[in-house]
């Protein structure tokens, strides 16, 4: 049996977290499994276990993911990067200067499209959602008005309407048919419909927390939650869309910034302050380990304005250094 030393009580303590984690992991497999099998009206022989299948095979990833970078590649430098998402043709989206730009998985630039508005505009957010894609476009004049601009798979635009303004990058997110658009001067998310067939952007309603003081960076958190990143509090937060009622606030990450989610229970936190990515647990908030850049190509003073997972490899936007995928072990 293993003795516990001064030496090695911290790192036997982190451990016994993690498992702690583990066991309420799978403790929620087990009440979840439960709760289908007694829900199934259908004989024994129809019962679908796909879902079951699923967490229990994510939860074995969950235990053996590293995080070990491998490989990276610098896929764009030579033009201003604000944003990164995945598109609903498997590719990446980004978003620029002068509009949002396709590539495949593999890095290759398909097409570049520019933005059609009626003032000059840069594309601060993009994200996809139900096969259409939703751009977030910024004036470049003074007053810094917003506009959500709606496309369809093929990019053709369904709908626009105006956005609460800000002065600097923030972002917005979407989930159970909403999205979410920060509002860090006002301290608050403003929540709109994604109906088109409604009023076009509706205003479902707005959410606040005493702690907020920045909230500027947002990203979905399969199956049904979002991550919240407020720099200013140097807090994370996680929010149910099912109820907009806060999950849990995490004090891990110093200044924390661009944020993103992958389907194994971990959330992934650019921090300004350490210029690392600390990985979250998605249940509880706390700390898992740090990812280090350093000796992968990115630049000293380099700075991950928004950040996506696609498989096993990390996409990152990084302002006027361009565009950087990671690919892990």
């Amino acid at each position: 049996m293993a003795v516990i030393t001064d030496e090695n009580f911290s790192e036997t303590m982190k451990h016994v977290k993690e498992t702690k984690v583990m066991i309420e992991l799978l403790k929620d497999m087990e009440s979840r499994a439960t709760e289908e099998l007694e829900n199934r009206t259908m004989e024994e022989d129809e019962i679908d276990v796909d879902d079951i299948s699923e967490l229990v095979e994510k939860f074995s990833m969950f235990e053996k993911k590293t995080f070990e970078i491998v490989r990276h590649q610098e896929i764009e430098n030579k033009k201003v990067v604000y944003s990164v998402a995945r598109s609903p043709n498997d590719g990446i989206i980004t978003g620029d200067v002068t509009g949002f730009t396709v590539y495949t998985s593999n890095g290759k630039q398909v097409k570049s499209i520019p933005t059609v508005t009626a003032e000059p505009t840069c594309v601060i957010c993009v994200r996809s959602y139900n096969q259409q894609i939703y751009v977030l476009c910024e004036e470049l004049a003074f007053g810094r008005l917003r506009t959500m601009v709606v496309l369809n798979s093929v990019y053709g635009e369904i709908n626009n309407f105006p956005v609460c303004g800000y002065h600097q990058v923030s972002q917005f997110a979407i989930c159970n048919d909403k999205f979410y658009v920060a509002d860090p001067m006002k301290k608050r998310l403003i929540v709109h419909s994604t109906n088109q067939r409604e009023s076009a952007g509706k205003v479902l309603s707005e959410i606040k927390n005493d702690l907020f003081h920045t909230p500027a960076f947002l990203s979905l958190c399969p199956p049904g939650s979002l991550i919240i990143s407020d720099p200013g509090a140097h807090k994370v937060y996680k929010l149910d869309c099912r109820t907009d009622k806060f999950t849990w606030v995490s004090t891990a990450v110093t200044e924390p910034g661009s944020v993103c989610c992958d389907q194994l229970f971990h959330v992934l936190v650019w921090c300004a302050v350490k210029r690392q990515i600390a990985v979250l647990s998605t249940d509880t908030g706390e700390l898992r380990k740090w990812i280090s850049l350093d000796a992968f190509g990115f630049p000293d003073q380099g700075h991950i304005i928004d950040m996506c997972l696609r498989e096993n490899s990390l996409w990152a936007a990084a302002l006027r250094d361009g565009l950087y995928k990671f690919d892990f072990a």
